[in-house]
């Protein structure tokens, strides 16, 4: 089943949410796809589901024929295919998953070229290629290279990560095993490629064996998941997912106790939607919203009892934020920051700061000046705040008491 057709005609085509989807439904006729009641081609991307509304396969069809990246689905929305066709054929390296997200051994990463299967041939090392903007070659040669080459640690980077682990074990007050030391050239990673780019299925090494990451490369950028393991225990640390080489979709990330640390979500490249965070216990950390990169709206904090202990607002430059007392919920605080381009800047509080005692009445009011200070000396300041005068100033000890709060 090299031809693309052969998968689409088993499926009907259902109605999805972008526009650039034709509604009314795509059909195959002599191994081109049109539009139903079309005599012209279809030239766009597709999406067919499963029964149970789960996507079953994505891709883009240009004058009929699939081109381009294609996805297929098992039906509980894990990836089962991934790959690339063109003009119907497959073309380049297609990975296989099973419906628990792993990948299928001894056939997860096979190569087509126009849609006949081609052998990767004789694994070379990294000194028998070489690199040319960004493409990869065999020496002397002006044909980009397809096929498999193995990268190793550098002795200096083994030695290091060694080093690093003896004297991790020394300050616990434990026994380095000198027999497990690592050898002096480790794999780092077996690169497949095609058209002298990275493509397919990789694999990344510590300098000590253990897998560091996993996840895929279509025409030498990331694409779809990626999973990074911690160094010395081998848990899952995050799960990042890519379009293109950026960051793109679903991020998680979990601490070393396997707890889920934070989710959020990006959009090329930059985090764009709310994000979530959680204790090492599990217990809601905090949430807010992120647009095009930056904070924005209206954060919230817990402790890791569940007690709000902040607020915070992003609107342009100013920070707005309130503070709590976990034990009762009162406010602790209140007052904002102001975010500088200077160099020598950061967060800086400005104007009105208040703070409470713990049983609610106000303990003091205090202004703040935008000042940077370094060995006791003003090196800039700013105006003050319109509700601010000259004499309700901060003190150097409370200034520097409100930046602590900030880092």
């Amino acid at each position: 089943m090299n031809k693309l057709y052969l998968y689409l005609s088993l499926f009907i085509f259902v109605a999805c949410s972008p526009s650039n989807i034709p509604q009314g439904g795509l059909e195959e006729k002599e191994g081109l796809m049109y539009e139903i009641d079309s005599l012209v081609p279809y030239n766009g991307p597709f999406e067919f589901y499963h029964d149970n509304g789960q996507l079953q396969q994505q891709g883009n069809f240009k004058d009929g024929k699939g081109n381009g990246p294609f996805e297929f689905y098992h039906d509980n929305g894990q990836l089962s295919i991934s790959g690339s066709f063109k003009d119907n054929n497959r073309h380049g390296i297609f990975n296989y998953f099973t419906s628990t997200g792993g990948f299928l051994k001894n056939t997860y990463n096979k190569l087509w070229v126009d849609g006949n299967e081609f052998s990767f041939g004789k694994k070379l090392q990294s000194s028998e290629v070489v690199e040319r903007n960004g493409v990869v070659y065999k020496p002397n040669s002006t044909t980009p290279f397809i096929g498999i080459v193995s990268y190793y640690h550098t002795n200096y980077a083994a030695k290091l990560f060694n080093f690093g682990q003896q004297l991790g074990t020394s300050i616990a007050g434990g026994n380095y095993d000198n027999d497990k030391d690592v050898e002096e050239q480790t794999l780092q990673v077996e690169s497949s490629f095609f058209n002298g780019k990275r493509e397919g299925l990789h694999k990344y090494f510590k300098p000590d064996g253990q897998l560091d990451k996993i996840g895929i490369y279509r025409s030498g950028k990331e694409q779809g998941r990626w999973d990074h393991y911690y160094e010395k225990s081998g848990k899952l640390k995050s799960i990042e997912n890519y379009n293109n080489g950026l960051k793109d979709g679903l991020q998680k990330y979990y601490h070393d106790n396997g707890q889920l640390s934070e989710k959020s979500l990006y959009k090329d490249g930059k985090q764009d939607g709310l994000q979530e965070s959680y204790h090492r216990n599990g217990q809601f950390e905090g949430k807010g919203l992120y647009k095009d990169g930056k904070q924005d709206g209206l954060f919230e904090y817990y402790s890791s009892n569940g007690e709000l202990v902040e607020k915070v607002t992003f609107k342009n430059e100013i920070i707005s934020v309130t503070r709590y007392f976990s034990d009762n919920g009162l406010i602790k605080s209140k007052g904002r920051y102001k975010e500088y381009n200077d160099p020598k800047s950061r967060l800086l509080p400005d104007g009105i700061w208040e703070w409470y005692e713990r049983n609610g009445e106000l303990e003091k009011i205090v202004c703040a000046k935008y000042a940077i200070y370094e060995y006791g000396n003003i090196l800039w300041k700013d105006s003050l705040d319109s509700h601010c005068n000259n004499n309700s100033t901060l003190s150097l000890q409370e200034y520097k008491k409100l930046l602590r709060e900030t880092e």
